[in-house]
C-alpha cells in the first residue's frame, strides 16, 4: 500500500505534455528565424533524420512540383517561437498541395519529442503571433 501511495505521490508530480496541451501561460518566447538557432535534436526532429530534406528559412526549396533543381528540398523552416522547456515551429511544404504545417515540441527528461502537429492556413508573422496560435 505504501509502495502504490508513494508512486501515486511521484506521478503527481510529473508535469504533464499530454498533446493538446498547448497552456502558455507565463511563459516567454524568442524568435527563432534559422535552423542554427534551434537545438541540434531538435532539427533532426523536424527534418526527420534527414537535414538534406528541410531548406532553412533563407534558402530555396520545392515550392511547387513544376520547377527548380530536384535536389532542392521539398520542405522549408520558416519561424520558431523558443522557450527552454517548448518549441512550436512552423514548416511549409511545397508541391501540388503546398501547405503549411505547426509543430509543438516539448523537453522532457529524455531531450526533446514532437508532442503535435497541426495543419494551418497561413504562416505567423512573429513568434508573438505563433505562440498566440500555438498556446490556444
Amino acid at each position: 500500500m505504501k509502495r502504490v501511495l508513494l508512486l501515486m505521490l511521484l506521478f503527481a508530480a510529473l508535469p504533464v505534455h499530454a498533446a493538446g496541451n498547448n497552456d502558455c501561460s507565463g511563459l516567454t518566447f524568442s524568435e527563432a528565424r534559422s535552423l542554427a538557432d534551434l537545438p541540434r535534436e531538435v532539427v533532426a526532429l523536424l527534418s526527420n533524420g534527414n537535414r538534406k530534406y528541410l531548406a532553412d528559412s533563407n534558402e530555396p526549396f520545392q515550392l511547387t512540383d513544376a520547377g527548380g533543381p530536384e535536389d532542392y528540398p521539398s520542405s522549408r523552416f520558416n519561424l520558431a517561437a523558443v522557450n527552454r522547456e517548448r518549441i512550436f515551429a512552423v514548416i511549409e511544404h511545397g508541391g501540388v498541395m503546398h501547405w503549411f504545417e505547426l509543430w509543438s515540441l516539448t523537453r522532457g527528461w529524455t531531450g526533446w519529442r514532437v508532442a503535435q502537429k497541426n495543419r494551418i492556413e497561413e504562416i505567423p508573422g512573429t513568434a508573438k503571433a505563433l505562440t498566440a496560435q500555438a498556446c490556444k
